[in-house]
């Protein structure tokens, strides 16, 4: 199986495994169907409890003595910002981080405790909304010299992000079972899925790659059948704070003009409801998580993200009615808002 992934690719994950683990690969029982298998390919036991650390670490891994000297500024209000503080601490990088006033203070909190305590690591949380906050780290990109990182529209990030497959296949490899045959993504900018549906496909097409959106906030859906990236009408989705986004990144479109995703698919918030409470009562139990003590389940429960992903294979199982199939799909974190996940649930308990 490893034969397939090209052998930079086998370096770039080389180069990630500086700051990120090999995230843990789990079996559960498949929530519909004949003879299915699904696995979970756990991102949100990262050190920063999400794949970010991938395209973070790569990104400034790959061009370091520059940005040292260069730093770099991001707009963000969660995952990516965590994992460019934790990296830029590590790795000697000064990092700007622009968020949104109305980010939760928890996820102030926990960007600050990853930054760099030498002076190095600055937050500002003054920009009333995201459309301010992305344009103040744009203006201080120009007006200071740094570099502006992406969350998902860079092709470093992407990059960085693509060391999934070749570590999933090598996992594979080791527990002697084959390959899945679709890999199921959550998508907001698109930069995870860019990566994922790259390394595929210059692998001879391992697998499917779906994504998965939530319905309000899915671009990429809109965008699948056309030349360039379609806004959401409106505001947002902001259940799922990390697929959020007004337009998917012009790169990651590129991916899907180019033939290397398969499908998107968009489920409401009742389906992502349903999601949580198989992870609950099916997940949790296998992984021996006692849903009585509340800070051990919060603790284990992905974020809204990652269930729109579940919601999506449970989707495309039941229209396929699939049988015999193995799926793979990326819990992408775990910084889990949990008013947030809560009013999710509450969704799927409404519509009983």
């Amino acid at each position: 199986m490893a034969s397939n992934i090209d052998a930079s690719r086998m370096a770039d994950l080389e180069l990630v495994r500086q700051l990120a683990i090999a995230s843990p690969l789990v079996q559960v029982a498949a929530p519909c169907g004949t003879g299915n298998t699904v696995w979970l390919k756990v991102e949100s036991a990262q050190p920063v409890r999400s794949f970010k650390i991938r395209g973070a670490t790569y990104a400034l891994a790959t061009n370091l003595e520059r940005l040292r000297a260069r730093g770099v500024v991001a707009d963000s209000g969660g995952n990516h910002s965590q994992a460019l503080a934790f990296a830029g601490a590590r790795l000697g990088v000064p990092v700007k981080i622009v968020m949104a006033a109305l980010v939760p203070e928890g996820k102030k909190a926990a960007t600050r405790g990853f930054g760099a305590m030498d002076g190095s690591f600055e937050l500002d949380a003054t920009p009333a909304d995201f459309v301010l906050a992305k344009q103040k780290a744009r203006d201080l990109a120009r007006r200071e010299g740094l570099h502006y990182l992406s969350p998902y529209d860079d092709e470093d990030i992407i990059r960085g992000a693509a060391t999934l497959v070749p570590e999933l296949v090598e996992q594979f490899r080791l527990l002697g079972a084959p390959l899945p045959d679709a890999v199921h993504v959550p998508v907001g900018g698109g930069g995870l899925i860019s990566g994922i549906a790259d390394v595929n496909a210059e692998s001879g097409h391992l697998f499917a790659v779906y994504g998965h959106e939530v319905v309000d906030a899915d671009s990429a859906a809109r965008s699948f059948h056309s030349s360039s990236p379609v806004p959401i009408v409106g505001t947002p989705s902001r259940y799922a704070e990390g697929l959020a986004v007004q337009v998917m990144g012009a790169l990651p479109h590129r991916r899907l003009i180019e033939g290397k995703v398969d499908r998107i698919l968009v489920s409401g918030l009742e389906d992502v409801g349903r999601a949580y409470e198989w992870y609950r009562q099916v997940v949790l139990a296998q992984i021996g998580v006692d849903v009585l003590d509340e800070e051990a389940y919060w603790a284990s429960m992905p974020e809204v993200s990652s269930m729109v992903a579940v919601a999506g294979l449970f989707q495309h199982l039941r229209r396929t009615r699939a049988t015999n199939e193995t799926h793979l799909v990326i819990i992408t974190g775990g910084n889990t808002d949990r008013s947030k996940a809560e009013a999710v649930m509450a969704a799927h308990l409404g519509d009983r």
